[in-house]
Formats: structure tokens, sequence, C-alpha cells
């Protein structure tokens, strides 16, 4: 697998820097933690580096609730709705997931980052 030019975090806000969006008036979705809720501060966190940055950030992780970034909760996000997905300025894919859930999110979200491991960076 090639090695990432950025993180996530970074693509993230400089997609939304190139909408004219600051990323700290921004709302995002990451799906996948891409860790266990409770990452360190000297471990790269998507969710904790884009707080860092004043934006809104949420999470879907089925098996998680609630995750404790370096000491910033974040809210777990159970169910993923179209209208919801809409609210969002950008989603964060992180995580595969089954094919069903990957297109009902594509369809509904303004704008996709499928930063998974298995895939290129691309932004849908």
């Amino acid at each position: 697998m090639a090695k990432r030019q950025k993180d996530a975090a970074a693509q993230a806000v400089e997609y939304l820097n190139s909408r004219n969006k600051p990323a700290d008036r921004a709302r995002v979705l990451v799906m996948g933690t891409g860790c266990d809720g409770r990452c360190r501060p000297e471990r790269p966190c998507t969710i904790r580096s884009l707080r860092d940055t004043g934006a809104l950030v949420d999470f879907f992780d089925p098996a998680l609730p609630e995750a404790n970034c370096g000491g910033l909760r974040a809210r777990g996000v159970r169910s993923l709705t179209p209208s919801g997905l809409g609210r969002y300025d950008l989603v964060i894919l992180q995580q595969n997931c089954d094919d069903e859930l990957q297109s009902r999110v594509a369809a509904s979200a303004r704008h996709l980052l499928d930063a998974r491991p298995a895939k290129g960076d691309c932004i849908i």
C-alpha cells in the first residue's frame, strides 16, 4: 500500500477550504473511529485533529456510543438517515463497510472523503 501524503483530517480541512467553508464552521461526520474510542494524544486521530480546528465533529461506529479522543468527548451518531447525512458538510469514510451502507452514504452525503486503508484517497 502506498504511503498517504496527508492524513484524513488534513485532507478534509484542505477540501473544506477549497469550498470556502472554514473548518471552524463545518460539520463533519467521521465513519469509523480508527481507534477503540480512547486514543492517546501522541497518536494521530481524525476526530481530535478536526475538533482542534474548531469543526463540529460527530462519528458513526456501531460498536462505540461515545469516544474519548485525547480528552475530547465525541458523540456517536446512532442512525444514518438521508436527511441526517445531508446536514454534514463532509463525511469521512475511514473503515470498510458493506456495499449497501456505502451506497446509502454516497447517495446522501454532500461530500464524501474516502480514507479507507484499502482504497485510494478521493473525494466524491
